[in-house]
């Protein structure tokens, strides 16, 4: 397969740069450069703490934060927000306050629900909307402590014995509603509305304890001790502090059956298969259990298995210190004093010492090495026999169960792909999809996710109107829009219209376009990349900075990240007068040819 790589032809105009706006400024206020926020998504719900575990894991589902009740009153009250623009060597960092607007100040009809005022120099908020500092990627960082795990004042629990038992104001309850930003999140500055994520500024190990049934017994006392376990011990200011406990009385989340890797419960008891040639055990996390469980229940005699039916098995939960995979992960709140650095702290690991004491007077321990990252969580299944205690481990999984990725958010994460060099709204963009997550920014654009049928209807109509119907452009024009690849497409060029000259943006994000109809000559995508067209604020994408129409020619129009294959991206007319007739950015994009 030969590929040939189109080679952008970057334009000579600069954008012109956003002022930080935290002092006055000789430009007035410029309310496009506003960062409007119009939702804030929690991985901590409001779950009470219940008896089974299923309900507990499906509470603690990704949701909008003005739902969450417990949240609601430090959002009103207001969590301040710092942010930088990630090319800055120099991290010029301004910090907002992020409050939910009352009700009573909500317009109806208007999509913002919070306020992202500057604070000044002296710490107090201002009137003054926060600004984007750039067309690039932002970094965010915020938290909320909940107050009891700051300075020490967590009642009645100390660094030797940490009781992780539920009540009303539980040291427990406290801890998985301490939150953050994770530290790597970029968002892109955009036109529209952008979506700020907050999710467990800590980690969490669950037990699961097997008791071999022929043992006939079960946990005396109905609780089992974690030992020698790192820990949150206070929060100073900002700054977590960590201490060893030398005990710790887990949170019980009752009896559970069957999890699968989400921890939803799967059968009303806990099974379990052993492999009677290899003394293997399968258990419901596993890939292979569903198979193995349909091969037993279809042939129990040649399966190859023995079932192992645990009935209804206790569960506990502890809150841990994050120990981080990578340095980029490290939370941007730790303490960097004393030589310590990221890298230093992604080298830590974490550890529990499992005590379980059986009615029978037998007594276990086992040791369980883990290495979480913040916002993570893992499941670990204690399988007793007479002779000894195993463990099985589910591995590393996210804490709440949430199905959108940021890059459905204009925040792309996968290799060598460039946003919009336009620095425009990609979170508004059009997608083949028919992914609809339950918060997104598409709920400001209602057709952000389409079937690929109308995403071809959509896209050959991003086209600059004519003169005679600028004043008054049809519904059906895109001229200007952004349009997003989620899987690869195939369109018919004979379909399009004639001169297809581009005026919106296109990322392929690596995905291919499949050119059929036409004849050779004719199966190309494009007549033209018009990146050149005069436009208004307001119109195709454009808005006003210090008074100047962004983004600015060349900028208006990009093709990136794309897969031709069967055609050509352009017309041999546009490709023999590329300076005239590919005026916009084309980047990363390739064709293949036999």
């Amino acid at each position: 397969m030969k590929k040939r790589i189109l080679y952008m032809a970057m334009m000579a105009a600069a954008f012109a740069s956003c002022q930080d706006n935290t002092t006055e400024t000789e430009y007035p206020h410029d309310a496009s450069l506003d960062i409007k926020v119009g939702s804030i998504d929690c991985g901590s719900a409001d779950a009470v703490v219940v008896e089974n575990i299923t309900k507990s894991a499906t509470t603690r589902a990704s949701q909008k934060a003005e739902e969450v009740e417990w949240l609601k009153d430090p959002l009103l009250k207001g969590i301040d927000v710092s942010y930088y623009l990630r090319s800055d060597e120099n991290k010029n960092t301004s910090t907002a306050v992020l409050k939910l607007l009352p009700e009573i100040n909500q317009v109806a009809g208007d999509s913002t629900k919070y306020s992202f005022n500057y604070k000044d120099e002296n710490g107090q908020e201002t009137q003054k909307p926060a600004q984007w500092k750039g067309n690039a990627g932002h970094v965010f960082h915020g938290f909320y402590i909940p107050e009891g795990i700051s300075n020490g004042e967590i009642g009645n629990q100390s660094e030797s014995e940490i009781s992780n038992e539920p009540n009303a104001e539980s040291y427990y309850d406290k801890l998985w509603r301490y939150l953050s930003m994770p530290p790597n999140h970029e968002i892109m500055a955009t036109v529209g509305y952008v979506r700020l994520p907050f999710r467990h500024r800590l980690s969490r190990v669950l037990a699961y304890v097997l008791i071999d049934p022929d043992l006939k017994t079960s946990i005396k006392d109905n609780i089992i001790s974690f030992e020698n376990v790192k820990v949150l011990e206070k929060v100073e200011g900002t700054t977590p502090k960590w201490t060893t406990a030398r005990k710790v009385v887990p949170h019980s989340m009752g009896t559970s059956g069957s999890v699968n890797k989400k921890l939803e419960q799967t059968d009303e008891n806990f099974l379990v298969f052993r492999n009677t040639t290899s003394n293997t055990f399968v258990y419901p996390t596993d890939d292979a259990w569903a198979n193995v469980k349909a091969a037993y229940d279809n042939n129990k005699e040649n399966s190859g298995y023995e079932e192992i039916n645990y009935g209804k098995v206790p569960c506990f939960d502890i809150i841990v210190r994050p120990t981080y995979t990578s340095s980029a992960l490290v939370m941007y709140d730790e303490d960097m004093s004393n030589g310590m650095n990221a890298a230093k702290y992604a080298d830590e690991t974490n550890s529990i010492d499992f005590v379980v004491d059986l009615v029978n007077g037998l007594s276990y321990n086992k040791t369980f090495k883990f290495d979480l990252d913040a916002n993570y969580q893992t499941a670990v299944f204690l399988r007793i026999s007479r002779e000894k205690v195993d463990y099985q481990t589910m591995g590393s999984e996210l804490w709440q169960q949430y199905e959108a990725t940021d890059g459905y958010y204009g925040v792309d994460n996968d290799l060598n792909h460039r946003l919009s060099l336009a620095g425009g709204s990609w979170q508004r963009a059009y997608r083949n999809s028919s992914f609809k997550p339950g918060i997104t920014d598409g709920d400001f654009y209602k057709e952000q996710y389409v079937a690929g049928t109308k995403w071809i209807e959509m896209f050959k109509n991003a086209v600059m109107p004519s003169d005679t119907i600028k004043a008054n452009i049809p519904s059906d024009n895109h001229w200007g829009d952004y349009f997003v690849l989620d899987k690869d497409i195939t369109i018919n060029v004979s379909e399009f219209p004639a001169d297809f000259i581009f005026t919106g943006h296109l990322d392929g994000r690596g995905y291919t376009i499949t050119l059929t109809g036409g004849t050779d000559d004719t199966r190309y995508l494009f007549d033209g990349l018009n990146g050149t067209y005069d436009a208004e604020a307001g119109q195709a994408n454009c808005h006003k900075e210090g008074g100047v129409i962004v983004p600015e020619k060349g900028y208006r129009a990009e093709v990136m990240n794309l897969k031709i294959k069967g055609g050509k991206l352009f017309s041999s007319a546009a490709e023999a007068d590329k300076e005239n007739k590919i005026t916009g950015i084309v980047y990363n994009c390739k064709e293949e040819t036999e």
